[in-house]
């Protein structure tokens, strides 16, 4: 496999080693959630290096976070192993959430803060995301979201193009399903979405405005179209103190 270029995952030339780490944390959570219930060993760091074009320290320090939230567990000159990861179960089948009418509406921004057009996808990313052979690119950003004034979230996307669709760091501020609707024509029909409580990291607690090890809301986001094609992969941290996660679901009565 020949060499992924380097510094993929650097969106801005303000980033630091630490928003790098972040993202391939967000990755590599993804991807050692798809390998069952087995414990597996993990490649080495310069394979992981090469295959997400990320440095070893910023690999390193992706992993480290990881440890940190106990997903890996790091064995001194053996590597890193995968833990047994906590079953996801739908919502759907259920009615004692929050009812979405008594959720007050304010007005919110989406501040672009990193942007970056490959002209490739990684092979690693092209399967742990599971993007159509039709996509040959991919747009990287990330956003902020202010609420009231307020930074609330800080969200990292990653939208698959195909043969001669374009993206800029202008149309990331915007309306993300709109955009794949209108310009690249392809419906939004639903979305997966993992929500979970992490601590937050050096980078995160510098865009969110908290400390280190606060509690945030962490949200995994997979958006398909009708066809079940990948539209958008986002993660997404919320200061919890800003956020209430309320979820609009219905109880499916069986038949006897």
């Amino acid at each position: 496999m020949p060499a992924a270029k380097q510094d993929l995952l650097k969106l801005d030339r303000h980033d630091q080693r630490r928003d790098v780490a972040r993202r391939l944390r967000d990755i590599l959570n993804t991807a050692l959630s798809q390998v069952g219930d087995v414990p597996r060993r993990l490649p080495e760091e310069h394979a992981l290096s090469r295959a997400y074009g990320v440095s070893r320290n910023g690999v390193r320090e992706g992993l480290r976070l990881l440890a940190d939230e106990h997903r890996i567990e790091r064995r001194v000159g053996a590597g890193s192993f995968t833990h047994t990861f906590p079953s996801r179960h739908s919502s759907d089948r259920l009615l004692d959430f929050t009812n979405p009418a008594q959720d007050l509406l304010i007005q919110s921004t989406a501040d672009v803060i990193g942007f970056r057009l490959w002209d490739h996808i990684p092979q690693p990313l092209q399967e742990t995301f599971a993007f159509s052979p039709l996509s040959t690119a991919i747009a990287v950003f990330e956003r902020l979201s202010v609420h009231a004034g307020q930074v609330r979230g800080l969200h990292t996307y990653f939208l698959p193009l195909h043969d001669g669709e374009s993206l800029d760091a202008a149309d990331a501020g915007g309306d993300i399903y709109e955009l794949i609707e209108t310009r690249f024509l392809r419906n939004v029909h639903s979305a997966v979405r993992a929500v979970s409580a992490v601590a937050a990291d050096a980078s995160s607690a510098e865009w969110l405005h908290v400390r280190v090890g606060s509690p945030l809301l962490f949200t995994e986001s997979i958006v398909r179209g009708d066809d079940g094609e990948v539209l958008l992969v986002g993660y997404a941290r919320h200061r919890h103190d800003r956020l209430t996660v309320t979820f609009a679901a219905e109880r499916v009565h069986r038949v006897s």
